[in-house]
């Protein structure tokens, strides 16, 4: 990856306009940004959005347009199975995602974090699906409003033109030098097949349920820290694994290249973002890139 191809880059950095929608949860670790210096190293756009926005958008959203008719039957018909959720369920979530695509054209933005758990109980629905379909979409929309794991999203995405699939790392196995990840929310495109069940932390709703077929490359990338200057890259394969009920419904096991110590002294927080291919060169290259940046 030569100089252009990271200046390239930047000029679509530059047109992306981000809806902070809710703010952070809680609980991340490390979700600290200077978010004026990230505006000054790349051009990006921040406009923070109150959780009840969203919440008022979902509930006039009472019926979906005839384009997301077309989504919700999609969805439907791809599905291996419905599990712990129903097919109105279903509509409801892509009711969401119509929510918030209508927020996202009305504050002309292009990316978003969402401070999901705030509204799930209030609005019975959850934003896994909506997530889900964004990202397949090209456009870097991550939940729990962790804005590193988007910052992150969005380079991957840009660099390799492929869909990112943000995850919680799990289970580390050092014998085996496995790694164990899971979420609710994969881009489809991202999956061999997918099922549709509940949520679970939640129990409500739906999270998207996504098979890899083992023997398939993936990278694990993560830029964190005040200016993004934490950086982690690593590449594995995907291994046969049992499917269990009790983590996040999108599971996966990779058999990684690089010794799992490096995950927990680079402390890489609470998500990691996954991108099908081998793209440890490029990445390691934009790092560089982004020294010179700052």
């Amino acid at each position: 990856m030569c100089f252009t191809v990271c200046n390239n880059t930047v000029r679509k950095l530059k047109k992306t306009h981000i809806a902070l929608i809710g703010g952070g949860s809680p609980w991340l670790l490390s979700n600290d940004v200077d978010m004026d210096a990230l505006t000054r190293m790349f051009g990006v756009h921040y406009h923070v959005i109150g959780i009840e926005s969203l919440m008022e958008s979902y509930k006039q959203h009472t019926k979906l347009s005839r384009d997301n008719v077309a989504v919700y039957q999609k969805i439907l018909k791809n599905a291996a199975g419905l599990t712990n959720c129903t097919r109105e369920d279903v509509y409801d979530s892509v009711r969401m995602y119509q929510a918030l695509d209508d927020l996202m054209v009305y504050h002309s933005c292009n990316a978003l974090t969402v401070k999901c758990f705030d509204f799930i109980q209030g609005c019975k629905v959850t934003a896994c699906t909506a997530l889900a379909l964004f990202n397949q979409a090209g456009i870097p929309a991550a939940c729990e409003g962790d804005v590193p794991s988007l910052m992150s999203m969005m380079f991957a995405g840009e660099l390799t033109g492929e869909p990112v699939f943000m995850a919680n790392p799990i289970y580390f196995n050092r014998e085996q030098n496995t790694i164990d990840i899971a979420h609710c929310s994969v881009p489809f495109s991202m999956t061999n097949t997918y099922g549709l069940n509940s949520h679970f932390e939640s129990g409500i709703s739906i999270g998207v349920e996504g098979y890899f077929a083992p023997g398939e490359p993936y990278t694990i990338v993560k830029w964190m820290g005040n200016i993004l200057e934490r950086f982690f890259v690593s590449q594995g394969v995907t291994v046969e694994s049992e499917h269990t009920d009790y983590m996040c419904r999108t599971q996966m096991k990779l058999q990684m290249e690089q010794p799992l110590d490096d995950f927990h002294l680079n402390g890489m927080g609470n998500h990691v973002l996954l991108v099908r291919g081998r793209h440890k060169k490029a990445f390691h290259e934009w790092n560089q890139y982004m020294i010179y940046r700052r």
